[in-house]
């Protein structure tokens, strides 16, 4: 498995559908895919940790779009959360 920087228009085409508003064409994006057959192997805690150290050797202020899970990841371990946006949709 590789991390690596993605382009707007690669993240654009996977999740413009999905999550529109969460898409920001100036931010620096990294990822990987994976297949499913490396599922449940730990990855997505390896992609955390990766991002978690090009925050932190960053000089840079770093803006997060957070899900519930991972706005308690970053209040666990030791980020303040300066803002909160929700996304309100009437059914």
């Amino acid at each position: 498995m590789e991390i690596k920087k993605i382009t707007y228009k690669e993240v654009y085409k996977e999740f413009a559908e999905v999550k529109p508003d969460l898409l920001d064409e100036f931010a620096t994006y990294y990822g990987c895919f994976i297949k499913e057959e490396h599922r449940e192997k730990g990855i997505y805690k390896l992609l955390w940790n990766y991002r978690d150290s090009k925050i932190k050797e960053s000089e840079k202020t770093i803006y997060a779009h957070c899900n519930v899970d991972s706005l308690k990841y970053f209040i666990n371990n030791g980020y303040s959360i300066e803002k909160a946006l929700f996304k309100v949709v009437k059914n």
